[in-house]
């Protein structure tokens, strides 16, 4: 399984899109973390004791040379990927945009309006630009959330405390280009689903088997799990491949 989960690894990092997520993960007593860079055709999973830029460096550097768009929820440690074109996952915005709709915040009822309008662009096959007028309308919102928001609370220690209006409001303006690249560009993915979906299976198993006991086990699960996820989305046959692989024959992806 070893040399196909590399074929994975080097066929997905061709690729034009990666979907990149973690999760918490029981190994050996402690909390770990499975890491996930997926797409809609290849899946790989890898553990890793750290849950930032440690894991990619020691388990996938080669990332760090991608030059193609990676989408994520904007977590740190991505950000570190310099020479990728980085897509922030619009259904965590969403959640976040909710939950500030429910507080009573103007601003965000109208960035949620405007996001899922866009959205709905896409579907159509219609992109935007810089210069169009959905692209003044963020800035018009995203200029009004900061008139809207209260200024930070100033502590006896320590930085001003931000509400979570002002922090979600502030990365809007900060990474406006990855939060609206989906609609800018083609074949660039609304939400980090994809990801999400693929790393969920790993969950489930938790659930059931409650930890890996032995890191070498979790690499071998993770190893399986990302060539029968691939085998699956690309349809081959799991159980006949698998079997040509017991009886000594090679597999490689066409």
């Amino acid at each position: 399984m070893a040399h196909v989960a590399e074929q994975i690894k080097t066929r997905a990092l061709q690729s034009d899109c990666l979907h990149l997520d973690e999760t918490g993960f029981q190994i050996a007593k402690k909390r770990n973390w499975l890491h996930v860079m997926s797409n809609a055709d290849w899946t790989f999973l890898y553990p890793a004791s750290s849950r930032g830029k440690q894991a990619i460096k020691d388990n996938l550097p080669q990332l760090y040379d991608y030059t193609g768009s990676v989408v994520h929820d904007c977590w740190s440690s991505y950000w570190s990927l310099h020479l990728a074109a980085h897509v922030l996952c619009n259904c965590h915005l969403l959640r976040e945009l909710q939950a500030q709709i429910e507080q009573g915040s103007k601003w965000a009822r109208r960035m949620h309006r405007l996001l899922m309008k866009l959205y709905q662009k896409q579907l159509n096959g219609e992109l935007i630009s810089p210069k169009s007028s959905q692209w003044r309308t963020y800035k018009n919102i995203c200029n009004a959330a900061l008139k809207e928001e209260p200024e930070p609370e100033k502590r006896s220690r320590g930085r001003p405390k931000k509400s979570k209006g002002l922090n979600l409001a502030q990365r809007f303006i900060k990474h406006q280009v990855p939060v609206l690249r989906f609609a800018m560009e083609p074949g660039i993915p609304f939400t980090n689903n994809q990801a999400e979906r693929d790393i969920r299976p790993a969950k489930g198993k938790l659930k059931i088997a409650g930890c890996f006991r032995t890191w070498k086990g979790a690499h071998r699960y993770a190893r399986i799990l990302s060539v029968f996820s691939t085998w699956r989305k690309q349809n081959y046959h799991i159980f006949k491949e698998l079997k040509a692989i017991l009886n000594g024959n090679e597999f490689s992806f066409a």
